[in-house]
């Protein structure tokens, strides 16, 4: 049985792409694990493969030292910009409040320093936490 890997930066679209395959397969979206949550045990199999979700590189060979075996790998790529405006959203006090410094909404930053600020910390290191 071979194993089909969801690749994508976070932000990207990973999760959706989990739930439509989860409804293609007849299951909830933990028959398509995310490994960084979930465990590999749950992926069901569908057609000789089993499906999962993961938020690194491409060439994963195993997990938890379990081998993948990963036959075919989907990898996901969104613009980055909208990317940035997505994660910006849900680190906001609108949705998740976890920036490192709050703010209410993206709209409320946009244009100033702090949104230069997160802005230009995405592009060096990818994420927004120091």
């Amino acid at each position: 049985m071979g194993m089909v890997g969801i690749y994508s930066f976070p932000k990207s679209g990973n999760t959706w792409l989990r739930v439509i395959i989860a409804n293609i397969i007849g299951g909830r979206p933990s028959v398509v694990p995310g490994l960084h949550k979930t465990e590999l045990a749950g992926a069901v199999e569908f057609n000789g493969q089993r499906f999962f979700k993961h938020h690194g590189g491409s060439n994963l060979k195993s997990w938890k030292g379990q081998p993948l075996n990963t036959a075919h790998v989907i990898h996901i790529r969104r613009h980055p910009l909208d990317v940035f405006m997505s994660y910006l959203n849900y680190l906001s006090d609108n949705v998740t409040g976890t920036a490192p410094l709050r703010f209410s909404s993206v709209e409320e930053i946009h244009g100033t320093d702090l949104f230069d600020m997160y802005f230009k910390t995405f592009t060096v290191s990818g994420h927004l936490s120091p």
